[in-house]
């Protein structure tokens, strides 16, 4: 929990956090509802991005009432939840596919969940800002430039998908992009999806003066396979590590330049 307070700290500077630890006894007096309600909404910062955090919250009795009365009357409005638990199945299914509110709008309303681009751009930066989902942007390779036009949103746990979905249309080679890109941000790199040309590169990662092109795939065992994921690779001309992460069940080993992963392997490098 402190961790991620440390983290909320590093990406959100302005936000205000709350933090009570029924541990430390000068929140003894917390541990009735009535008083941690008064406490939170005492520490609430209005016009600021709020976040709670009570650690070990079991130790006052019916905490759940004070919890509820603050979500109804703050953290945000949703009146519609049947339209929020559509919206996030739909983006639990289509992790690393390129979307936008317009998009999503328009099949929602197609599969009868009557709604509007406004509605699912708000709610998608609602389940952005819970940590949820990631959007990733798209940088311009060649030109050197970020793009605003769709946006890849990943799941910031596969397992929640499994949980909610099961294995209902599961794609593999889009679970494991998925799984890159969380662990990329883990491993402090800004992430992209890179453009070149009429092609796209799986990850474009940034750490300060390090950068890496990243493709992802399940098999590439397939010639055909394995040229359309090395292509886009072979086109990039500077200099910067290129890499493709698949589930290979191989040594690592290097193709033109590019390094080829076991996927496993990759993420269990310590850096």
């Amino acid at each position: 929990m402190k961790a991620y307070i440390r983290r909320i700290r590093e990406m959100q500077p302005e936000a205000n956090i709350i933090f009570v630890d029924f541990f430390d006894l000068k929140y003894e007096g917390l541990k009735e509802y009535h008083a941690l309600y008064d406490y939170i909404e005492s520490h609430y910062a209005s016009g600021k991005q709020n976040y709670l955090f009570v650690d070990e919250v079991q130790l006052c009795e019916k905490f759940e009432l004070a919890i509820n009365s603050l979500y109804s009357s703050r953290k945000y409005h949703l009146p519609d939840t049947t339209m929020l638990e559509h919206l996030a199945e739909f983006m639990m299914d289509n992790v690393s596919n390129l979307t936008s509110p317009n998009n999503i709008s328009d099949t929602l309303t197609a599969n009868v969940v009557e709604t509007n681009h406004k509605t699912v751009g708000n709610y998608i930066r609602y389940l952005c800002d819970a940590y949820v989902f990631y959007g990733v942007r798209r940088y311009d390779i060649r030109g050197k430039k970020y793009l605003k036009t769709s946006v890849k949103y990943y799941l910031s746990d596969t397992g929640i998908r499994f949980a909610r979905l099961g294995r209902r249309y599961l794609d593999y080679g889009r679970m494991y992009e998925n799984i890159v890109c969380i662990e990329l941000m883990r491993r402090g790199f800004e992430v992209y999806v890179g453009k070149l040309y009429q092609k796209e590169v799986d990850f474009v990662a940034v750490r300060g003066d390090e950068k890496m092109y990243i493709q992802v795939s399940d098999d590439i065992s397939r010639p055909e396979t394995f040229e359309r994921e090395y292509d886009p690779l072979l086109k990039i001309k500077d200099a910067y590590p290129k890499l493709i992460l698949a589930n290979t069940r191989h040594e690592t080993y290097d193709y033109e330049g590019i390094r080829i992963h076991n996927l496993a392997d990759w993420l269990l490098k310590i850096e």
